[in-house]
Order: structure tokens, then C-alpha cells, then sequence
């Protein structure tokens, strides 16, 4: 694509493209089917660690749920559309962009006392809180504040481990919000108590104190998750607590990790505690005896609740108490919280409250609440499209990371959805999360599947890549008109890409032979030139940096590229996901195998953030534009229908100018401020992309030639920012 640049007036930019270009825009219409039953959101994206919580995200005075995903910390966010006795969630992702960039723990609680629920996260050990500034159904946030907390006199930030899921509520009765979590050290409840009403008569304000630094009288065992009663390691004074956390080097004790819930169960005012441990899949119920200021657990039920199956979710398990199916009774959801550590499928509880008294019963509904209505592969989701019933319809495989096992181990396996829909109208089915029982054979995590005649006998064979870099052929029979794979060579031609081996076989150089590119975890694309013929293939590597594309991220040193090929009508083009997310499109490929490959700027409208990205490309309802499907490490798949954007005028206001220096540069250019942006794109003065890399605090332009250039940097919160470079 290349854009004129017509007007640069301070902060607002008006475009122009060149010509009409390939366009994506995410969408959900369509249908997908699983055991007869058409799926709600089948192209959310999938779950892996939710943390779930109440908010009306539209102003219809309806809850609707977000769910931030710990796993690249993602937040999706579903409308309630309020059907008595249902979970009637519906994926909307263009409330996604709304938030904030969050991490590591998301709780969503009115602090304010104005009806709109507001943002409690995670800032490294602190919190900090983003006000709901909702205009109508114009849903915005504002930063407010770190909370500081009073530590024996000592002003300090209220200290909340990232890896920790404390609770934020009202437990005093006093109309604001307290906090209860584990301290940096030792095994002991916090309680730090919100004085805002009573020093200001409102709840406006954040003014915390430690009022307790033994919450309830218990502690929790360092070696495992059980609990000590009328134990508070011998009740520490105030005093020796402020010196463990002003210097903490000197202590051995760390917290190692817990989610704490408090709910009154028994319906006697008091709140009782539900505490999930880092190492374990149970929670453990306290009982509690009395009011906050004076709090007392005198018994513990570890295998909770005790009225339905009891909560074994490997592993970290947390407990979120709100209403889930509308009928204005409170429920509770189980997740696990243990980041690539933990069950990541069927890993959202649901208890539904069905008490006839003031003591609350749970009753287990399902497992896999939310994410039985999406294609759900576990973690790290590889779309192919792959015709396996020669109906002349596209169906949809998908390669994954794996599903979490029960030994910590991930089992990898190949779904399969049938398109049973037509050329125009497409609609998947789906067969099995287990196609050609490929998790039976052994191989390494992270199958990534790629098909091909190998052979020459008119059927398309499969190479699978793992995690230790290596690939796999599967030889396929057609019986019956439906394609059959059984093994022929572990150990492919001994290819070894070094780690996460992405293959796809094309024939590259159109010698009509298939070929081989394979991504990689560690950025590069490698590409292995068949010098043998289409029924006996000698592939010889030809190269480690096809179209010089090193999409390596500078801090990780990783990048888990995953390359897919389609044929354009100006020849081949290259779609690449990776690691942080982006999709890279590159042309300028036919006879240019040994030169570097042109990016290009498609315009990709999509809300929702993945890591791990996986392309498939293909015109899925025939309408002339190819259509994208991408996979995301959280286990699910994105659809973004292809479109055209026509040559008009296009404008973007811009609210902050980046600050880069110094300008003009001899090629080194520095970026204050890069952790605001995901991506750096550099365009020349007649509007071509000439440089594109993922944010960093400086970008090195000495390759390109002195003049003046344009940086767009796509801001982390929605937006972008500019700035012109002046090379010398």
C-alpha cells in the first residue's frame, strides 16, 4: 500500500491511499456448529487463564462479563443479553479497545459509589485503579491512582503479588472497599482497611490502612495449602510486620501464591474465606466466626463445596462470586490462575447457587462455561484450510500447543471442522478435537500441520512440525473419498529449525515441485528448495533468512513465526504471524527468493490481542477478497472477513505526538516513551512503508536514504501518534 501524506496540521493527519488494497475486519457471522448445536461465540478466541468479572459495558443497566485472559494478558468482553435462567453472553470485541493495557490480575469493583464499575489491576506489586468515565453507552477509563496503604505510620504501596488474586470488597459494612490479600512475606491474611467514608462521608476517595495484619487468625502453610487456626505465627506485632516488608532481603519467608474470595456462606453476616493455593487444585473454605473488625476462622472444609463435585482444577484455582445466569442470585465461577500451568480446557467452572436458605449451596452445572460456545483447542491454535473429504469445500484443521494434562504435560492434537455450509456461504461442523488420533503417536507439543502432494499419486500428504524443531511426514491414502494418514518418516530429510518448526509446502520457485518455508521460535523464516522432483523430493536448505524477514523481538529474543503462502494474482504473497501478535504481509516474492521481500500495510480492523498468532488465508464465501482465520495462543481462532478499502480520503486524529531525538538523526532515532506503543511503522515522504519493527526505545534507519519520513506508531490503548524524521 502506499499513502500520500496531503495535510499535517499539528496533530491531525490526512490520508490518501494510492490504490484500493486487501482489507480485514474482524467479525463473528460465522456459523459453526458443534454436536447440533450452533456456538454463540465460536470465534472468541478461546480461554486459557479467565478472570471474570461484572460490568455493563453498554449502559443498559444489564451486568455484561469481561474475561482477562493472564495468558498474554487479554481482555475480552461479552454483552449479557439477560435471559432469565442462561448464560447469555455474546462476544463483542469492539469493547475491547475501550480498557486499558492491563496485566498479571484484573478485578472490576465500583469504588466510587456512582454505579460504574471501575478497574482494579496490577502494577508489578501495587495496584493501581482506572476510574469508569461511561458517558451514555460510551464506555471509557481513567487512571486514578497507585493505592497507598498505612503501614504502621509508614505510607507504603499496598502490596499485592503478581502472581496473587486478592479481594477487593466491602467487609466492614461501611459503604467503601477493603482489600484482603497476602502480604510479600510470611502466611498470614491482610486486611487494609478503606477509611474514605469515614474521613471524607464518602467513598470517593482511596485511603487505606493495614488494620489487620492477621486476617481471621490463621496462616497457611508454606509446604502445602493447609491452613493453622488460632495461629498468626505467633500473633507478630504490627511493627515487626512493617520491617519484613522495609527489608525483606533479610527474611527468608516468600509468598509463594493464593487467590482469596471472601463470601458469607452460612448467612450469618460474617465472611467466610475461599483461598486457592499456587501448587494445588483445591480451594480451602474457612469458616468464620465474626465481624471483620474482630475476625476469627475456627473450621475448614479443603475439599469445597461439600454439596456438589468439589473443585479439582489443576492447577491455582480462584473463585469469582457474582450473578451468571440472571436470576439475580449470586453464583460462582472456579478458573485456574496458574499461567501455562494449568488445565486449559474445560477450566471454567460453574456453581450455580441454587440455596433455598441464608447458607449458600453451590451445584456444579458444567466445566466449560463461556468456552463450550467457541472453538476451544487448548493452547496455541494453527488454522489450516484442508479440503479432507475432496468435496471441493475448504474444511478447517487446527494444530495446537497442546491440551494441559493432568501430569503437567500438553498432549497435541489435530481438530477437524467440516465445512458443510457451500462455495458462498460457508459453515463448519465440528468432527473431532483428535483427527487421525495424531495425539495417540507421541509426537512433541505444538504440532503445525501443512499439506501437500509429496508423492505425486493426487493426494495431499501432511508434514507436521513440533516443538523440538523437527518435522514429520504422514503419508495419505484416499479411501473412500476421504484422506487417511498414516505415518512414513519421523525425522523428516533430518530438518531441524532449532525450536517450534511452523512448515508450509508451496512451490516456491514454480518448477513444479512443493517446497518447504519453515517459521521458527526464534524469528527467521527457513526455506528449503526441492531439488528432487514431485514424486521424490530432496529438500536442501536454501536459505534461513527468506525475503531477509527477522521479525525477532529485541527484548525476548524470540518471535514464533508462523508462515502461510497463498497465490494473489500478482503472485505469491506472505502472510506471518507471530509471537506479540501482529500478522506481517509481504509481496515482491517470484523471482525475488534470494532478495528481501516488500511488507505491506494491509489495514487489519481487529479488537481483540492474541500472542502467538497463526494466519490461515483463503476466499472463504468465494467474493473475490481472501478471508483470514488467526489462532491465538489462548486455544481459539479469530475470523476477519477480506474486504477492499476504495481510494478516499482517510483521517486519523491523533491526540499525542510521539517524542522521538534526536531529529534530524544520522539513523539512530530514540523513542521516550516506547512502552506506550506495540508498533513503529516508517513511511517515506510519497507515502511507502519502508521500515516496520514491533516497539521498541529506538528504531536504526541508517539503511535508508537522507530525507524526510513519517513514523506511525500504533499506541498499546487504541490509536496511533506521529512524528516527522529528518535523516542526514
Amino acid at each position: 500500500m502506499r499513502l500520500l501524506f496531503n495535510i499535517c496540521i499539528g496533530s491531525l493527519f490526512i490520508w490518501q491511499l494510492g490504490f484500493s488494497q486487501t482489507d480485514f475486519y474482524q467479525a463473528q457471522n460465522l456459523s459453526v456448529i458443534k454436536e447440533g448445536t450452533s456456538l454463540v461465540n465460536p470465534w472468541a478466541g478461546g480461554i486459557n487463564v479467565p478472570q471474570i468479572s461484572p460490568i455493563d459495558l453498554n449502559g443498559d443497566n444489564i451486568l455484561d462479563i469481561v474475561i482477562f485472559d493472564k495468558n498474554g494478558d487479554q481482555i475480552n468482553c461479552y454483552i449479557n443479553h439477560g435471559t432469565e435462567g442462561l448464560l447469555d453472553y455474546h462476544y463483542a470485541p469492539e469493547y475491547n479497545i475501550k480498557f486499558p493495557e492491563l496485566e498479571d490480575w484484573v478485578l472490576l469493583r465500583d469504588y466510587n459509589c456512582d454505579d460504574n464499575i471501575d478497574i482494579f489491576t496490577s502494577n508489578g506489586g501495587a495496584i493501581n485503579v482506572y476510574k469508569n468515565m461511561i458517558t451514555g453507552n460510551d464506555l471509557s477509563f481513567q487512571l486514578v491512582d497507585t493505592i497507598l496503604t498505612n503501614r504502621g505510620g509508614l505510607e507504603t504501596n499496598l502490596y499485592v503479588s503478581t502472581v496473587d488474586i486478592p479481594h477487593i470488597g466491602d467487609l466492614d459494612a461501611d459503604g467503601d472497599l477493603d482489600i484482603l490479600t497476602f502480604g510479600v512475606v510470611g502466611s498470614n491474611v491482610e486486611w487494609h482497611k478503606n477509611n474514605s467514608i469515614e474521613m471524607f462521608e464518602n467513598c470517593d476517595s482511596l485511603n487505606f490502612i493495614l488494620e489487620d495484619d492477621c486476617w481471621g487468625d490463621f496462616s497457611e502453610n508454606f509446604s502445602d495449602n493447609s491452613v493453622t487456626l488460632d495461629n498468626c505465627d505467633a500473633f507478630r506485632p504490627l511493627q515487626q510486620t512493617t520491617e519484613k516488608y522495609t527489608d525483606s532481603e533479610k527474611n527468608n519467608l516468600k509468598h509463594a501464591g493464593s487467590t482469596v474470595t471472601a463470601i458469607d456462606l452460612t448467612g450469618d453476616s460474617y465472611f467466610d474465606l475461599l483461598l486457592g493455593d499456587v501448587t494445588f487444585n483445591n480451594l480451602v473454605m474457612l469458616k468464620n466466626s465474626a465481624p471483620a473488625s474482630s475476625a476469627l476462622m475456627i473450621d475448614q472444609e479443603t475439599q469445597f463445596p461439600s454439596s456438589s463435585e468439589s473443585v479439582n482444577l489443576q492447577k491455582f484455582p480462584a473463585a469469582y462470586y457474582f450473578d451468571v445466569n440472571n436470576d439475580n442470585i449470586k453464583d460462582l465461577i472456579v478458573t485456574p490462575n496458574g499461567n501455562n500451568v494449568s488445565t486449559n480446557h474445560k477450566n471454567v467452572w460453574y456453581y450455580k447457587n441454587e440455596s433455598l436458605s441464608d447458607e449458600l449451596n453451590f451445584n456444579l452445572i458444567k466445566k466449560d462455561a463461556f468456552s463450550d460456545q467457541m472453538i476451544e483447542v487448548g493452547s496455541g491454535a494453527n488454522p489450516v484450510f484442508f479440503d479432507y473429504n475432496n468435496d471441493g469445500l475448504m474444511d478447517l484443521i487446527i494444530g495446537n500447543y497442546g491440551y494441559y494434562t493432568e501430569g503437567g504435560n500438553f498432549n497435541s492434537q489435530l481438530a477437524l471442522y467440516k465445512n458443510i455450509g457451500s462455495e458462498s456461504v460457508p459453515e463448519f461442523e465440528w468432527v473431532t478435537d483428535d483427527y487421525e488420533e495424531l495425539g495417540l503417536l507421541n509426537f512433541d507439543n505444538n504440532i503445525s500441520p501443512t499439506f501437500g502432494d509429496i508423492d505425486g499419486d493426487n493426494d495431499l500428504d501432511m508434514l507436521v512440525g513440533d516443538a523440538n524443531g523437527k518435522l514429520h511426514l504422514l503419508t495419505n491414502i484416499f479411501i473412500d473419498n476421504q484422506s487417511n494418514f498414516f505415518i512414513n518418516t519421523i525425522d523428516y530429510f533430518d530438518i531441524d529449525v532449532g525450536s517450534f518448526a511452523s512448515p508450509f509446502l508451496v512451490d516456491l520457485d514454480r518448477d513444479n515441485d512443493l517446497d518447504l518455508i519453515i517459521g521458527s521460535r526464534q524469528g527467521q523464516i527457513f526455506y528449503y528448495d526441492n531439488q528432487g522432483s514431485s514424486t521424490e523430493p530432496n529438500f536442501i536448505l536454501s536459505s534461513e533468512l527468506l525475503g531477509n524477514i527477522d521479525l525477532i523481538d529485541p527484548i525476548y529474543g524470540t518471535a514464533y513465526t508462523t508462515p502461510k503462502v497463498i497465490d494473489g494474482e500478482n503472485g505469491y504473497e506472505l502472510y506471518v504471524g507471530t509471537e506479540k501478535g501482529p500478522v506481517y504481509h509481504y509481496i515482491n516474492i517470484d523471482n525475488n527468493l534470494t532478495g528481501e521481500f516488500q511488507l505491506v500495510n494491509d489495514s487489519i480492523q481487529l479488537y481483540s490481542k492474541g500472542v502467538r498468532t497463526a494466519p490461515a488465508v483463503y476466499d472463504l464465501n468465494n467474493d473475490g477478497f481472501n478471508d483470514m482465520l488467526l489462532g491465538t495462543y489462548t486455544g481459539g481462532i479469530h475470523l476477519m472477513w477480506g474486504g477492499e478499502v476504495p481510494s478516499f480520503q482517510l483521517s486519523e486524529q491523533v491526540h499525542i505526538t510521539i517524542d522521538i531525538f534526536p531529529n534530524p538523526s544520522e539513523g539512530i532515532i530514540n523513542i521516550r516513551q516506547a512502552d506506550l506503543f506495540s508498533e513503529f511503522q516508517i513511511y517515506s515522504i510519497d507515502g511507502k512503508l519502508c521500515h516496520i519493527r514491533p516497539s521498541q526505545d529506538y528504531i536504526d534507519l541508517s539503511h535508508l536514504s537522507d530525507g524526510i519520513y513519517f513514523i506511525r506508531a500504533k499506541r498499546k490503548k487504541g490509536g496511533v501518534s506521529y512524528n516527522k524524521i529528518y535523516l542526514n
